[in-house]
């Protein structure tokens, strides 16, 4: 119970019963609001802006975006951290939902995802700003889950390393 209060780490997983769930790369930012420069990320999972500990076991190809921007408040907060599939999602399937999408420009934003007026073209809904009328979306994917920013891990590779040492020194 002391090692486990100490490092942060539940019981069930120290012991083997549960094991740790896998850190997840926040690859990008996307826009809740205006639009935000997107040229300098690649969108690369081996190349993250940085590593979040997630609350629990997620999918394999689960990948995170930081949000910024307020057009989304109070659903979401600047600095919020959505886990998103890589493979995306079919667009029927969203119609009506709030979504990670990435338009023809390459931007990226977290809107609810309405039919547009012709086959092919979206509408992109938000709660404080006007809404994007007839954009062509060229990847979309549900929101698995949320992590709200004062629950943000981060995660350094030698913060890992360390950790893993005093599991091991401790047993």
């Amino acid at each position: 119970m002391k090692i486990s209060h100490r490092l942060g780490v539940a019981v069930a997983i120290l012991i083997g019963e549960e094991e740790e769930p896998d850190p997840v790369p926040v690859v990008g930012r996307i826009g809740a609001g205006g639009s935000i420069d997107t040229s300098t990320e690649q969108f690369d999972v081996a190349n993250p802006l940085y590593v979040i500990e997630p609350p629990f076991a997620l999918p394999a190809d689960a990948l995170a975006l930081e949000i910024h921007g307020e057009s989304m408040w109070p659903r979401y907060d600047h600095g919020d951290v959505i886990i998103v599939s890589m493979h995306g999602s079919d667009i029927k399937s969203i119609i009506g939902f709030e979504a990670a999408v990435a338009t023809e420009d390459g931007k990226r934003y977290l809107k609810r995802v309405i039919e547009g007026s012709r086959r092919g073209l979206f509408n992109l809904e938000s709660h404080n700003a006007p809404a994007m009328r007839d954009v062509k979306v060229t990847w979309v994917s549900e929101v698995i889950t949320v992590v709200r920013a004062s629950q943000v891990k981060r995660i350094k590779d030698h913060a890992r390393r360390s950790i893993q040492r005093q599991v091991r020194a401790a047993l």
